[in-house]
């Protein structure tokens, strides 16, 4: 999440909120995965490291994220967390 722009045109920021909404938690996976915040860390029950959640994504979407991902890589700000995220949403586009 903290990849998505903050700010940007209308269109642009409706799709991030959209996305925001699909990427967030629901009451129901909250309750699920007892999320609960330790210190820096969040906690969660162990069903949730072997849970997948399916995400929805739109091509305009998808182009955000990797106009966001190519920025940080032309500026030197990636990072070893998103690497393997980076490589499948830049890797996709080929």
């Amino acid at each position: 999440m903290g990849l998505l722009p903050k700010e940007g045109s209308f269109v642009t920021l409706k799709i991030i909120r959209d996305l925001q909404g699909e990427l967030g938690f629901s009451e129901e996976e909250h309750k699920k995965y007892e999320f609960r915040q330790e210190g820096d860390a969040v906690m969660f029950a162990p069903c949730a490291a072997t849970d997948l959640k399916d995400v929805q994504m739109g091509e305009k979407a998808t182009d955000i994220i990797r106009d966001a991902f190519k920025k940080l890589d032309s500026e030197g700000k990636l990072s070893i967390q998103v690497i393997d995220l980076y490589s499948k949403f830049m890797e996709a586009k080929q």
